[in-house]
C-alpha cells in the first residue's frame, strides 16, 4: 500500500481551448498558492498574468503526492467523481502504470536533455 505525503500542492482540472488544433481538451494540473510574479519576478509583472497562480504539471509526481492533494474546488463544481477521477488516472498514467515506469521515463528525460 502506499501512504500518502503531505503536499501543498491541489489538483485543478479545467477544459483549454487549443488554438492550433481548434478545439477544447481537459487539463490536468497542479497548483499550490504561488503566483507567476513570486516564480519568475524578471519574467512576469504585477498583473493580471502575474497575479495568477503557477500551474505545474504534475504527471511526474509520485502518487504518494497524489493522494495527499485536495481536489480545487471549482474543479469539483465542474466534473463529476468519475470525470475527476479517470482525468487524474490518465494523468498519473500518462508515463507508464507503475511508479517504477515512471521514474524510468524521468530518467530517460533527464539523459536526452
Amino acid at each position: 500500500a502506499i501512504k500518502s505525503v503531505e503536499t501543498k500542492m491541489r489538483i485543478v482540472i479545467e477544459d483549454v481551448f487549443d488554438e492550433y488544433d481548434k478545439e477544447y481538451y481537459t487539463y490536468v494540473s497542479g497548483k499550490d498558492g504561488s503566483l507567476n510574479k513570486e516564480s519568475d519576478p524578471g519574467r512576469f509583472k504585477d498583473d493580471e498574468i502575474g497575479n495568477q497562480e503557477v500551474s505545474y504539471a504534475i504527471e511526474f509526481t509520485d502518487w504518494a503526492e497524489w493522494l495527499a492533494m485536495d481536489i480545487d474546488h471549482e474543479s469539483l463544481s465542474k466534473y463529476s467523481e468519475l470525470e475527476i477521477i479517470g482525468h487524474c488516472l490518465l494523468e498519473m498514467t500518462f508515463y507508464g502504470f507503475t511508479r517504477e515506469d515512471i521514474k524510468k521515463a524521468i530518467h530517460t528525460i533527464h539523459k536526452e536533455h
